[in-house]
Parts: structure tokens; C-alpha cells; sequence
């Protein structure tokens, strides 16, 4: 249903969800169906709704031990703190969910959250230090065969290179 933009009907399904899970003490379906719950009410724009399924979800995540679920958890939320234009938390959150993706070897999730990093970085104008969170992330884009993210990451690598020339050409 989330996939079919039926949003109001995916999130009857996961509050159903969500209350089975209690019901039986499942806390990793219910940390799962927050975050599902979080990602509905992200797409909807629906901002303070959305941090607070997260930060639900990162605690049971934490209390669980579901370690790639809680770098899931963080990445998204930090991509809500970049919507917000908070730069500074969306970057504590990507770092932390970095450290986590690398723990567990997810190549792709730490692909991921590298670019989201270089995002934050280029919006802040640190062209230097997006462009190297581009580059590694590519390098893993390439090394997990994920076409779609490496073409991702070297269009925004051609966007910093391109403000780089249209800059140095003003001067």
C-alpha cells in the first residue's frame, strides 16, 4: 500500500501491525513497523510525527540489539534533520549510523549514508569534504554493483565540480 501511495491505508495496516506486535511482545516487529509508520509520515511531510515514530524505533532497536536496524533508523532521521535545514543533527545522525553500517558490513547502507553525508557537506558549502564523502561513497557504490547509486553519486560529484568551474570562472 506505501509503495502504491495509498498512504492513508498503509498506515491503518501498520497501526494494525503495530498493536499485534505489542500484543504478542514482538519488540523488533514493533521497532520495524515504527520506522514504517516514521517513513509514511516523512513522505506525508508530516515532520514532528514522523522523528517521533523514529526515535521510538531507535530505542527498541537499541533494546533489541538489531544493530542495522537502529543505522536505518538513524539514517532517517537524519535525512528529516536535513529536510529541516538542521545540518549539524542530520550530520551527528549520519555519523552515527555510518559507524553502525560499518560495524555490520553493509556496504550499501554505508554507501548511502556517505552520500547523505556529502549532501549535508555541499549545502554547507564544504565542497572539499563533500566531494571526498562522494568519492568513497562511490567506491562502494561500484564495489556492491548498485548502478542506480553510483549514478546518483557522480551526478552530485558533477554538481560540486560544475559550481567549482562556474566559481573559479566569476573570479
Amino acid at each position: 500500500q506505501q509503495f502504491r501511495k495509498d498512504l492513508d491505508a498503509a498506515l491503518t495496516s501498520y497501526y494494525q501491525a503495530l498493536h499485534l506486535f505489542r500484543e504478542t511482545g514482538s519488540k523488533l516487529g514493533e521497532a520495524n513497523t515504527l520506522k514504517s509508520i516514521g517513513d509514511v509520515q516523512q513522505f506525508r511531510k508530516d515532520l514532528d510525527a514522523a522523528l517521533t515514530s523514529y526515535y521510538q524505533a531507535l530505542l527498541l532497536f537499541r533494546e533489541t540489539g538489531a544493530i542495522l536496524g537502529e543505522a536505518n533508523v538513524l539514517q532517517a532521521i537524519g535525512d528529516v534533520q536535513q529536510f529541516r535545514d538542521e545540518r549539524d543533527a542530520a550530520l551527528a545522525s549520519y555519523y552515527q549510523a555510518l559507524l553502525l553500517f560499518r560495524e555490520t558490513g553493509a556496504l550499501l547502507g554505508e554507501a548511502n549514508v556517505l552520500q547523505a553525508i556529502g549532501d549535508v557537506q555541499q549545502f554547507r558549502d564544504e565542497r572539499d569534504a563533500a566531494l571526498a564523502s562522494y568519492y568513497q561513497a562511490l567506491l562502494l557504490f561500484r564495489e556492491t554493483g548498485a548502478l542506480l547509486g553510483e549514478a546518483n553519486v557522480l551526478q552530485a560529484i558533477g554538481d560540486v565540480q560544475q559550481f567549482r568551474d562556474e566559481r573559479d570562472a566569476a573570479l
